[in-house]
């Protein structure tokens, strides 16, 4: 017995023999190829049921699996997803422009601006023909700038206007030489507008001059006016608002709306100066008085913000063009800063003159005529700078600061030293 036990223990180990495992190490180490099969079919049905899973759930798998760009296929080497499919990508500007609004019109804070500057304009063209028209000290002020205004108008503006107001005999109709550049501004804004293939737009200004120039001749015959001062220009006719300053308005607005981003401040400018002549030059020829011009012109301003309201699809600038821009945020800045300047001192001076209109006081007169300079230049540049504005904002509502672009800076130090 202990012969037995020392041999045991001089016998050397041999360690590539196997040892016997436990119970429960022997069933889990058992037979490893079966369990490789099982998960193997494990692993095959839960890829099943995930891609039923994802078929059940998604909203456009019968287009999906008709679609030949859903139809790339997870490559054989992953294995556990065969069947998975992708959803195409959008790629077209109609698809495009289903998830970004502003594709397709401008914003509504935009839209919202200037149907608030449409009213606005139309209340206040409203208000200036009851005060002009309806009262007596309106028609007091109204006549007695009438009187003897080309003498009182710089000569800067009163050539101008004097050569606007000639007219030439075309058979029973008298046309003028405004009206002649009225109609050679309109044809060249509606060129302008179907080049540039901004079909939307077009029917924006032809609905716009249509309802504008009508409203004018008709507000003209329609409204009343009852005598109660007397004036130098058939007082017991209506002159108000004066058709001939709103073609003119409504011919430069129209090509202010129509011309590419980086014509329209030059635009703006050459509406305001070519709007306040017309107006000069009806008052100069004794065709309106100023209260006509000024009506005339609150009711296209109105009338052309309300245009802007129905901007969209192809009236806006096309995606690739639409940048911000610091010459229209400066000039439309400045406009609007010199028209609300110049009509509140022409205000002032109104307010200071009442005491001697209604005795026609020469002092008042001469104060009148200069009330009425600064307010023929004023309101067309506040009007038009406006339009300026929000004609951007409409046309081009994905700039950096959403309205007018980003603010001019000072060139870097790095661009200034090259």
């Amino acid at each position: 017995m202990h012969h037995s036990e020392e041999q045991a223990k001089q016998q050397p180990i041999d360690s590539s023999a196997p040892v016997p495992a436990p119970p429960a190490m022997r069933d889990a180490t058992a037979e490893p190829h079966d369990i490789t099969e099982s998960h193997h079919a494990a692993t095959q049905d839960t890829a099943v049921h995930a891609d039923a899973d994802m078929r059940a759930h998604s909203p456009s798998s019968a287009t999906l699996d008709d679609t030949a760009h859903a139809n790339e296929q997870v490559p054989a080497s992953v294995g556990a997803f065969p069947d998975l499919t992708f959803a195409p990508s959008v790629t077209t500007m109609s698809e495009a422009s289903e998830h970004d609004p502003l594709q397709r019109r401008p914003k509504v804070i935009t839209l919202c601006v200037s149907a608030v500057f449409g009213v606005l304009f139309l209340a206040l063209a409203a208000g200036c023909w009851w005060l002009l028209v309806r009262t007596l000290a309106g028609q007091q002020l109204d006549n007695m700038v009438l009187e003897g205004f080309a003498d009182n108008l710089p000569l800067v503006l009163r050539l101008p206007a004097r050569a606007l107001a000639v007219s030439f005999a075309v058979g029973p109709v008298s046309i003028s030489v405004s009206l002649i550049l009225d109609v050679v501004i309109g044809v060249l804004a509606l060129g302008i507008v179907c080049v540039r293939k901004r079909w939307r737009l077009l029917v924006q200004i032809v609905v716009f001059a249509t309802i504008a120039i009508s409203a004018a001749e008709v507000l003209k015959r329609v409204l009343p006016r009852t005598m109660m001062d007397n004036s130098t220009l058939s007082p017991a006719v209506n002159t108000s608002p004066s058709g001939h300053v709103a073609i003119a308005a409504v011919s430069v607005c129209a090509l202010l709306c129509v011309v590419p981003r980086v014509w329209r401040a030059l635009c703006a400018v050459f509406a305001t100066l070519y709007t306040a002549e017309v107006a000069f030059s009806v008052i100069v020829g004794g065709f309106h008085r100023p209260g006509d011009t000024i009506a005339a012109m609150l009711l296209v301003f109105g009338l052309a913000c309300l245009m802007l309201c129905a901007t969209g699809g192809s009236g806006m600038d096309a995606p690739g063009t639409r940048l911000s821009s610091a010459s229209i945020q400066i000039v439309a800045s400045l406009m609007i800063t010199i028209g609300v300047c110049a009509l509140m001192y022409a205000g002032y001076v109104l307010y200071q003159l009442a005491p001697g209109i209604m005795f026609h006081a020469m002092w008042a007169t001469w104060a009148s005529h200069i009330a009425m300079n600064f307010i023929g230049l004023a309101l067309p540049s506040l009007g038009f700078g406006i339009i300026l504005a929000l004609r951007h904002a409409t046309a081009s509502p994905l700039s950096r600061l959403g309205m007018l672009g980003a603010p001019p800076a000072p060139p870097s130090r790095k661009s200034a030293s090259r």
